[in-house]
C-alpha cells in the first residue's frame, strides 16, 4: 500500500497526506476530549498512547531513503621529491709512513745461502720396507742445509725396561744411548737418560718436534718387524748438514716402517 501511495503523489503529496492524516487523528481526539471535559475536568487534550503508536507506524511506512550521492573525484598522487645534489669530492689523504724493510729470507738475493735459521724447525716423513732379511734404508733429506750438522736421535727401548722412552744417538759406528749415561747400568741412570731424551724430543709421530741442534726421528705405523739401527753398527751413520740414511734389516716376509722427523737449527 505504501508503494501505491508513493507513486501517484510523489514526495510532496506524500508529506501532505501524512500531515492531513495526523491532523484528522488529532482533531478526532480533540473533539472526543472536548466532550469528555464536561464529565471529567481532569482529562487532558492530545493523543492517547494507542493513537501515538498508530501515527508512528503510519509515518514509518512512508519513510524512504534517498539515493546515494555521486562519488567524488580521486585525489592526485603526490610528486616524488628530487634527489639532492652530490657532495663535493673530499681531499686526498696524506700518504702513510713507509714501513721498515723486513729481514732478507734464506735463499733470497740478499741471503743466497739456503741455510736453516737459528731456532727454525723443518719437518718431514720417512719410510723403509723390504722382504725377509733384506737391508732396508730410510732416507731423510733436508730441503735446506742445516749447519752445523744436527745430532740424530732415534727412539729405543730396553727389553728389561719396557715403558721407559730412550733415544739412540746415531754416530758413525758408535751409536749410544742419548743422555748423561751413554751406557746406563742402573734403573736411576735409565730414568735420567729417559728424561733427557723426552726433553730433547718432546713431539710425536703426528706432531714432530726437536730441540735446538737436534734431528728427532719418530716412528709411526709398521708392518712386520725391523731391527733398529743399533743392530747394524757397521752401517749406521751420523746426520750431516743435508740429512741422514737409516739402515734397517727386516725380520719377516715383508716389513714396513713409517715415521716422521723434525730438525731445529
Amino acid at each position: 500500500m505504501a508503494s501505491r501511495l508513493r507513486e501517484p503523489f510523489g514526495k510532496a503529496g506524500l508529506i501532505v497526506a501524512i500531515v492531513a492524516l495526523v491532523a484528522a487523528t488529532v482533531g478526532g481526539a480533540y473533539a472526543a476530549n472536548q466532550g469528555k471535559r464536561h464529565h471529567n475536568k481532569k482529562s487532558q487534550a492530545g493523543l492517547n498512547a494507542k493513537q501515538k503508536g498508530q501515527v508512528k507506524t503510519i509515518a514509518k511506512s512512508f519513510q524512504g531513503t534517498g539515493p546515494a550521492g555521486p562519488q567524488g573525484p580521486a585525489g592526485s598522487n603526490g610528486s616524488n621529491g628530487s634527489d639532492g645534489a652530490q657532495g663535493a669530492k673530499g681531499d686526498k689523504g696524506d700518504p702513510g709512513v713507509k714501513g721498515d724493510t723486513g729481514e732478507a729470507g734464506m735463499c733470497s738475493e740478499e741471503d743466497p745461502e739456503c741455510v736453516l735459521g737459528e731456532g727454525a724447525t723443518l719437518t718431514g716423513i720417512w719410510s723403509a720396507s723390504g722382504g725377509a732379511s733384506d737391508a732396508a734404508l730410510a732416507s731423510i733429506s733436508f730441503p735446506v742445509r742445516v749447519s752445523p750438522a744436527p745430532a740424530a736421535l732415534y727412539p729405543f727401548e730396553f727389553e728389561f725396561a719396557p715403558g721407559i722412552p730412550l733415544g739412540l744417538k746415531l754416530k758413525n759406528g758408535a751409536t749410544a744411548i742419548y743422555g748423561p749415561n751413554p751406557s746406563p747400568g742402573t734403573f736411576p741412570e735409565l730414568e735420567e737418560d729417559s728424561e733427557a731424551y723426552e726433553e730433547a724430543c718432546p713431539g710425536s709421530f703426528e706432531a714432530p718436534e726437536a730441540g735446538t741442534g737436534l734431528l728427532c726421528i719418530y716412528t709411526g705405523p709398521s708392518t712386520g718387524e725391523l731391527d733398529t739401527p743399533i743392530t747394524l753398527p757397521a752401517n749406521d751413520e751420523a746426520a750431516n748438514e743435508f740429512g741422514i740414511v737409516l739402515p734397517f734389516r727386516t725380520n719377516a716376509n715383508f716389513s714396513e716402517q713409517r715415521g716422521s722427523w723434525a730438525v731445529t737449527g
